[in-house]
């Protein structure tokens, strides 16, 4: 049988609170694979006009900045 992610209940053991933090790392996870892998220009890259990156590279710099933006959003909602 197959799991899903519909199939994984959450840890009742969590406090609400440290799933945001949980959330935060794996943004900055994320940001920091995206960043790697946009990177590492491929074929298509260096045909794109304007020495800009392919569509699958650009959307990697998109993801980043939405990344970043939700952390900075998520930071400054952080309870004191």
């Amino acid at each position: 049988m197959t799991r899903t992610t519909t199939d994984v209940q959450p840890s009742p053991s969590l406090a609400p609170g440290r799933n945001v933090f949980r959330l935060m790392q794996a943004m900055e996870d994320a940001t920091i694979f995206r960043r790697a892998r946009s990177m590492s220009l491929c074929i298509d890259c260096y045909q794109a006009p304007d020495g800009g990156r392919c569509d699958d590279h650009a959307v990697d710099l998109t993801l980043i900045a939405g990344y970043q933006q939700d952390l900075r959003e998520l930071r400054d909602n952080l309870p004191t």
